[in-house]
């Protein structure tokens, strides 16, 4: 869940205790990183709901390690959020924030902001 964009953006989306008990799960599990951190901290959360989506940079968990990176997005049904819808896209096809926004535009009203 913390290195891949479907995994930061469910963490992200999903309501507070359930994101506490995912990140509790992680560290029981042995997870440490700086992503974990960053969620503990809620500033990957913000980030993430304010853009809307959640971005993973080159993937090392792939059959292509670092060549491939993703945009994810959350589905809500009645406002809980079940489900993520992820583009996985050739790392060097697109490098900027900015440029990945631009694919995403139009596409903000999908995304339900009522938490």
């Amino acid at each position: 869940m913390l290195e891949c964009a479907s995994g930061h953006a469910h963490i992200a989306f999903s309501n507070t205790q359930t994101r506490e008990q995912l990140l509790s799960v992680l560290e029981r599990l042995g997870a440490v990183s700086v992503t974990l951190d960053l969620f503990r901290s809620g500033k990957l959360v913000e980030r993430i709901r304010d853009d809307g989506f959640a971005l993973f940079d080159r993937t090392v968990r792939t059959a292509n390690p670092g060549k491939t990176s993703s945009i994810s997005v959350p589905i809500f049904d009645g406002g809980i959020n079940i489900a993520e819808m992820t583009l996985s896209y050739f790392a060097t096809a697109m490098t900027s924030r900015p440029g990945r926004r631009k694919v995403l535009s139009g596409h903000e009203g999908c995304v339900n902001k009522n938490f």
